[in-house]
């Protein structure tokens, strides 16, 4: 924990310097029941997908910032995922991964957030950030969550 403090630090900086220029994809525990039964993929496949829709479809200014969840630390580190499929889909630079950043903060100022039924998308609606669920959840409908395909999410997160 205190070497992603240290080694954090700077990026911290860059991402709260990065206000409403932003999308927050929270990663869940990769071995999390309500991954294996709500969403059926993995976590790194969450990941390329997001990876590959926000080079295909979001602005050339925004970035994507996946948060690590906390009960993962020590058992995933998906850092050399992100390079290799950043790279792959041309949008290094874009991509940032952070373990302990703090999450409020995060939503308060992220143009929208990205989760696959985490309870940390409820945190988003009530934060006031748009919210799009990759899986299933008991709050994806619309008006509390995004309700087009992901695609779409990154033009129009804004305005939902």
């Amino acid at each position: 924990k205190y070497l992603y403090k240290f080694t954090e630090k700077k990026l911290n900086q860059k991402i709260y310097s990065l206000e409403k220029k932003y999308f927050l994809a929270v990663l869940q525990v990769y071995n999390d029941t309500q991954i294996k039964h709500h969403y059926k993929k993995s976590i790194e496949d969450f990941i390329e997908e997001l990876i590959l829709s926000f080079a295909n479809h979001a602005r050339a200014k925004s970035y994507l910032v996946f948060k690590h969840h906390p009960m993962d630390r020590g058992y995933r580190n998906y850092s050399k995922l992100i390079n290799e499929l950043s790279q792959k889909y041309h949008v290094e630079g874009r991509i940032l991964y952070v373990h302990d950043t703090y999450l409020p903060t995060l939503l308060k100022k992220a143009l929208g957030c990205i989760t696959i039924n985490s309870t940390v998308g409820l945190s988003a609606i009530l934060e006031g950030c748009p919210t799009k669920v990759c899986g299933n959840a008991f709050y994806d409908f619309e008006g509390l969550a995004y309700p087009k395909k992901l695609q779409f999410f990154w033009r129009e997160a804004h305005a939902y």
